[in-house]
């Protein structure tokens, strides 16, 4: 990670944002959508969040040698905008013009899931990826559309299993993860989602086995996503 010398500190009261040449605007609009975010957060979560470290950088290259020193421009991922290292936020700037189809207030959006992030892991840093992604959505840019199953297939049964994130993103984990966590939360309410945070066993956590709750579930999308 950069060193934090060479960037400008922008200090928060729950949040330390730590940046090259951003502009005011771009910062307050940071400050904004981490703070909302925040308060959700306290509200769900119900525990002590500490201050967190935000570091946004001008280009994705920069950014993706963070996490993996050796890239190069020529394989620099697109759509990789975001990320958590632990309890740090590494981020793009939001002004920056991409290839991903993100856009500013998309990457603002991730600023603030990514945030959520370093949340699970202090709660327990090897969550099952879909309760890890689908609190982070639920809590910050999940898709809110009512009509998804006019434009995506449910996923299958193997969800509940599933760890690796390009299998995640291929079963349109990034669409549905936030709804079994909304499921979860509607029907258990949110302490079975905190228990599944934890834990990672769905069935343990729900006392039931891993085909009912998948039933389950796809009732609820069929009665709420249609």
């Amino acid at each position: 990670m950069s060193n934090k010398h060479y960037l400008y500190l922008y200090d928060l009261e729950h949040f330390s944002i730590y940046r090259k040449n951003e502009d005011i605007q771009t910062l307050k609009d940071i400050e904004n959508v981490l703070n909302e975010t925040y308060n959700k957060a306290i509200k769900f979560y119900e525990i002590n969040i500490e201050n967190t470290d935000v570091y946004i950088y001008n280009n994705q290259l920069e950014f993706q040698k963070q996490k993996n020193p050796d890239i190069t421009i020529e394989n620099v991922i697109n759509w990789w905008v975001g990320e958590t290292v632990y309890n740090k936020i590494l981020a793009v700037s939001p002004k920056l013009e991409t290839n991903s189809g993100h856009n500013y207030q998309s990457i603002l959006n991730v600023i603030a899931h990514e945030f959520i992030h370093t949340v699970n892991n202090k709660i327990n840093r090897n969550c099952n990826i879909w309760i890890d992604e689908g609190i982070a959505l639920y809590l910050s840019n999940g898709d809110r559309s009512k009509d998804l199953l006019k434009k995506f297939k449910i996923p299958s049964i193997e969800v509940f299993n599933i760890n690796k994130i390009s299998t995640f993103n291929e079963e349109n984990g990034y669409i549905f993860a936030d709804k079994i966590v909304e499921y979860v939360h509607d029907k258990y309410g949110k302490n079975k989602v905190i228990e599944l945070i934890k834990n990672n066993n769905y069935e343990n956590v729900l006392n039931k086995n891993i085909k009912e709750i998948y039933k389950e579930w796809v009732n609820y999308l069929n009665e709420n996503y249609i």
